[in-house]
């Protein structure tokens, strides 16, 4: 069975599959790439098709949705014989088969009455697909009720994904952000950005201060979707939740300087260093470079790496902020003692000297961490590599006859077959040494 030439495979062949499908894994996912990608239109192989939705549910239903298309008096025996299976993954199925399928709407709301929650938010979410509901306003008011009266949480979660196709104003929207369920509360607010700007402004002002952290943080998500962007976004400035807070910076970005200014004192440091991954010069050079200088001398390896990643986020957008605020930092953080920021640290600079088209300015600041620490020469090696690679400089030939072993080894280890030029050849055949690991290096270099 493994040696299966699926190259030349025809619907007879599919047909001896049908005992082995779920048993053979990888004849399983090598049938499912065949059929999707030669999506054959013959009705003898739906059954095999119907089957493997069971292994994965969205494997075949284009296969399906195409055969079921060219013949249409399939449809009702094969979508009532996947309805009525006890395997939910082809109940799972029938939304999205049946989409571009005319005169199906009763399958579809056969799906929202499913006792399996999955079945059910895939009715929702296939009417996001449809070109014309199949259902009235009235209709959809009605399935969004019986969604709302469910028994189960989840199964009432779903009542946005109907509600926001509903033309009319319905009761349900206050009802549900009036809900004790918080869950239901996080449901609307999710699909906030599809209902009308009243109604948007309505779940903004019921729930800006709602108790639970997580429907607040997905108001401060959706904002963008409010034409008073300001208003809501100083009430989020002063929540309680440091976590809103932080979001609510990170949202305003570039914008709103003024509302920024305050957030300098903010007590959380989540909060502050959002202040950092900003990268309009002119807020930088008068909000967030101040907050960095102010961190005591002292401050953990943890906080470096997080300033650093904020370097790597601004180098990005502006590597011209880089050069004027903040390479000072930069290369006082490739001197640290501490592995883990030195490490960071020499990524970012690899990355700067990549992006940067001043990079070459760098140079006499690289030529001084030649004199550095041993272990700082380890770490910056790949960006020695890079600078020579865009400049023609020769620090890695320079750092090739380095005094100390392991520098000669990191370097040999981080070469390819294209770094190779004449000169590092024959470096590289001249080295001596016993060392069991620069000997390998040395071989596979040679090698090539």
């Amino acid at each position: 069975m493994e040696n299966i030439d699926f190259t030349n495979f025809q619907v007879p062949d599919i047909l001896k599959l049908q005992s082995i499908i779920g048993k053979e894994k990888e004849i399983t996912y090598k049938l499912i790439s065949y059929l999707k990608s030669n999506a054959p239109i013959s009705p003898e192989i739906l059954p095999i098709c119907t089957l493997l939705l069971i292994e994965n549910r969205s494997s075949t239903i284009e296969v399906i949705q195409n055969i079921l298309i060219h013949h249409p008096h399939l449809v009702q025996d094969t979508i009532n014989e996947l309805q009525s299976s006890k395997f939910y993954n082809q109940r799972c199925a029938v939304p999205q088969i049946i989409i571009e399928i005319p005169d199906t709407k009763m399958y579809l709301k056969k799906a929202f009455n499913d006792n399996i929650g999955v079945v059910v938010k895939e009715a929702c979410l296939s009417l996001q697909f449809y070109e014309a509901l199949p259902f009235s306003d009235n209709e959809l008011l009605d399935i969004a009720l019986a969604l709302n009266n469910h028994q189960y949480d989840y199964i009432q979660c779903l009542v946005p994904d109907v509600l926001i196709f509903i033309k009319q104003k319905t009761f349900l929207m206050s009802e549900i952000s009036l809900s004790k369920s918080w869950r239901k509360r996080l449901s609307l607010v999710k699909k906030v950005s599809y209902f009308s700007l009243e109604d948007r402004y309505y779940l903004y002002n019921t729930l800006c201060k709602d108790p639970e952290e997580s429907v607040r943080i997905a108001l401060v998500k959706e904002i963008d979707c409010l034409t008073d962007f300001k208003k809501y976004a100083e009430i989020f400035l002063t929540d309680t939740s440091e976590n809103v807070r932080s979001l609510m910076v990170r949202k305003i970005g570039n914008m709103y300087d003024d509302l920024l200014d305050n957030i300098v004192n903010d007590p959380s440091w989540i909060v502050r260093k959002e202040l950092l991954c900003i990268h309009r010069e002119d807020i930088y050079e008068r909000i967030s470079l101040p907050i960095i200088n102010s961190l005591p001398k002292n401050n953990t390896w943890r906080v470096k790496i997080e300033i650093l990643e904020t370097i790597s986020h601004i180098l990005n957008f502006n590597d011209v902020l880089v050069q004027r605020c903040l390479l000072d930092i930069l290369f006082k953080y490739l001197t640290d003692p501490v592995y883990e920021v030195r490490n960071r640290a020499g990524g970012v600079l690899k990355d700067l000297i990549n992006k940067a088209e001043w990079s070459i300015e760098l140079q006499e600041r690289l030529e001084c961490l030649l004199q550095s620490s041993y272990l700082v020469r380890i770490t910056l090696v790949e960006a020695f590599k890079e600078f020579d690679k865009k400049h023609g400089t020769k620090f890695i030939k320079n750092l090739l006859n380095d005094k100390v072993i392991n520098v000669r080894i990191k370097v040999l280890s981080i070469l390819s077959k294209e770094d190779l030029d004449d000169e590092i050849k024959e470096i590289i055949k001249n080295m001596e040494c016993s060392d069991m690991y620069m000997k390998e290096e040395i071989e596979r270099l040679l090698n090539f």
